[in-house]
């Protein structure tokens, strides 16, 4: 459950923190105090989420290439990415 509320809530807290700023958009000193206690929020979920999101299993091997610069210097060309994970 946590792994679905967790990046809600990462994306939540500075979207309400800017949509309720429009509250105090006339007073510079108030917008200010709230938009440092917005980001400090935000930083905090943040760091919150960096100790509750659990991360791959160990007995499960991953691997991620990409390949840049791409091989041709024409600029149609694309970076491609892929990442394969094993495990359960």
């Amino acid at each position: 459950m946590e792994q679905i509320l967790i990046p809600w809530l990462l994306a939540a807290v500075p979207l309400l923190g800017a949509l309720l700023g429009f509250a105090v958009w006339s007073q510079p000193e108030k917008l200010k105090a709230w938009s440092v206690t917005v980001t400090l929020a935000s930083l905090l979920a943040v760091i919150v989420s960096f100790f509750r999101l659990t991360g791959p299993p160990r007995d499960s091997s991953s691997s991620c290439s990409f390949h840049w610069p791409p091989a041709s210097r024409s600029w149609d060309s694309r970076c491609t990415g892929t990442i394969v994970w094993h495990g359960s």
